[in-house]
Order: structure tokens, then sequence, then C-alpha cells
């Protein structure tokens, strides 16, 4: 019987797989949707990573910055446009 467990504890060993997380500051921003394409090219061209949508009266995303980058300063030229708020830290699987 201990054979047994061995080789089902060692088969689940192999095949699981490591995965690297890390601490990042989550943003939520809140915007028109008229603004949409604006708001998408700007999350493209700083590289920032959008891990929930939600599209209600209002379009919500919440974001996260590969680099902890404050996310408040490349939405500012958008001020009356959009509303950003740091929402916390959470542990997420390492952006690449």
């Amino acid at each position: 019987m201990v054979r047994a467990y061995s080789k089902s504890v060692l088969e689940a060993i192999e095949a699981s797989e490591i995965i690297e997380v890390e601490y990042y500051d989550v943003y939520n921003i809140t915007f028109d949707y008229s603004d949409l394409k604006d708001i998408e090219r700007e999350i493209r061209n700083s590289k920032l990573t959008i891990i929930q949508k939600d599209f209600g009266e209002k379009i919500s995303y919440d974001l996260v910055s590969k680099n902890n980058r404050n996310i408040k300063e490349i939405f500012e030229k958008f001020h009356n446009k959009i509303k950003v708020n740091f929402k916390n830290k959470q542990v997420l699987k390492k952006i690449k």
C-alpha cells in the first residue's frame, strides 16, 4: 500500500507545474463606451494587462502593470474622461 501511495505522489509531482507569482498593484479604471478605442490604445501602448472587464452602464477594467508602474500617471491625459482608483495588491501569475 505504501508503494501505491508513493507512486501516486510521484506521478502527481511529475504532472505538476511550477507557476511563478508576484505581487501587483491592481487599479480599476472606469470610462464611457465612447472612449473605449482611445483607452484600449493606451493600454496596449503602455503594455498594461487587463485582469478583469465589466461592461455595465460604463466600462470598468481592473489593470496591472508588468513593472508595477503607477497606472494613475499613465491615464493623466484622460483626467476628465476616466476614473482611476487603486484597488488592492494581489498575488498573480507573473506577467511576462
